[in-house]
């Protein structure tokens, strides 16, 4: 364990061009010295980047964007996608916008642990959230580290885990939200489709840090 926050303060040590902040001891940290509504060169993007990599989830305070200038930025880590059961802006195919008003007493999207598209044959490498208008308090978001999941079993269960093929699908999320009221600031399409199955390796490794995580999905919803 000091090995590795040893390693981890090493690699803070070489931003540059940003700095990053941890804000919680499993991941997470905060970017600061960065206007994401401006072209971002390609120097102090790798540094991005990597501090996306190496904390999991990262947080970019007093942004002002607008759908255009977030999927600049959500474009540089790839491909754009969508998700296939919500309906996006007309003008802006990618991207959705969530809206719950303070007397909706109605759930926005997701309400359990779970992995994003993880049916999909080729899953989506993260989301990019824009919060325009928060409450004082309450309506969190949580984010688990699966590689201190893998990096925790015993190596009997690690070794049992590395063999495993687990089957993803949609058909609890789907069977759950036809019969739930969602915001009225969140447009759906039609949940009651034929499941979507993929099979993915339980334990996946990441191609850039070379660590390996657990790749699951809820079950319940």
């Amino acid at each position: 364990m000091v090995d590795r926050v040893y390693i981890q303060n090493q690699r803070r040590n070489t931003y540059r061009r940003i700095r990053v902040d941890p804000i919680a001891g499993a991941l997470g940290a905060e970017i600061s010295g960065v206007d994401l509504s401006r072209p971002i060169d390609d120097a102090t993007f790798a540094e991005i980047r990597a501090a996306f990599a190496e904390n999991l989830v990262i947080f970019f305070q007093d942004q002002s964007l607008t759908p255009e200038t977030q999927c600049t930025f959500a474009r540089r880590f790839g491909e754009l996608t969508t998700n296939p059961y919500y309906k996006t802006m007309e003008d802006h195919p990618y991207v959705l916008r969530m809206v719950r008003e303070p007397h909706e007493n109605v759930q926005v999207i997701g309400r359990v642990w779970h992995g994003d598209g993880s049916f999909r044959a080729k899953p989506a490498l993260g989301a990019t959230l824009y919060c325009a208008d928060a409450p004082p308090y309450g309506g969190d978001t949580l984010f688990s580290n699966l590689y201190l999941a893998y990096d925790l079993l015993d190596p009997g269960m690690q070794e049992l885990a590395d063999r495993l093929v687990v089957i993803h699908t949609d058909a609890a999320f789907t069977a759950a939200q036809s019969g739930v009221t969602l915001a009225a600031g969140v447009n759906t399409l039609n949940f009651d489709t034929a499941a979507n199955e993929t099979e993915h390796p339980l334990v996946r490794i990441h191609p850039e840090t070379g660590r390996k995580a657990l790749w699951m999905q809820s079950t319940a919803y």
